[in-house]
């Protein structure tokens, strides 16, 4: 007959005692560690897509807010120039109108001056005919009617040109 030799019996009931106990202790808490431990690295993995799709969305609207604030500048820069050119035509005609009073001063005092050397020529020109009008007659006449004299005359020469 069989013989059945027990120490492989107590082998094997104390290897499923061990297993068991394993099992127990050693196997599930590992397993357990384990599925929680891949839990939290898929709910990582899952944040990390999340704050890469956050961060895309922001770099978008960074990138917008960019391109208007580039629009603006471009705007400011536009706006800048046409009241540089304003300003630079206000100053030019500004310095046209200044030119040209002045010009017009200057004409006004080179008339002045003209007249008055027109008039103290004709005074020397009446005190020289004058002069030769009393040696060519020898005899000093009346200053006062000589002189309305000679301006009517040279009045009159004034107005013929």
């Amino acid at each position: 007959m069989l013989s059945l030799d027990w120490d492989i019996v107590w082998t094997i009931v104390n290897l499923l005692i061990l297993f068991l106990l394993l099992k127990h202790f050693l196997f599930k808490p590992i397993t357990k560690m384990m599925e929680s431990r891949t839990a939290e690295i898929e709910n990582n993995l899952k944040d990390a897509e999340d704050q890469k799709q956050k961060a895309a969305e922001l770099t978008a609207q960074y990138e917008e807010k960019l391109q208007g604030a580039h629009a603006e500048a471009a705007q400011i820069v536009s706006e800048a120039k046409q009241r540089g050119q304003k300003e630079y035509d206000a100053i030019l005609k500004s310095a046209a109108q200044d030119a040209q009073k002045e010009q017009e001063r200057s004409r006004a005092d080179l008339e002045r001056e003209r007249e008055e050397m027109l008039r103290g020529v004709q005074e020397n020109v009446t005190e020289l005919v004058l002069l030769t009008a009393s040696k060519l007659s020898q005899k000093e006449l009346d200053q006062e009617s000589d002189r309305k004299l000679v301006d009517a005359f040279l009045a009159e020469g004034e107005e013929q040109p």
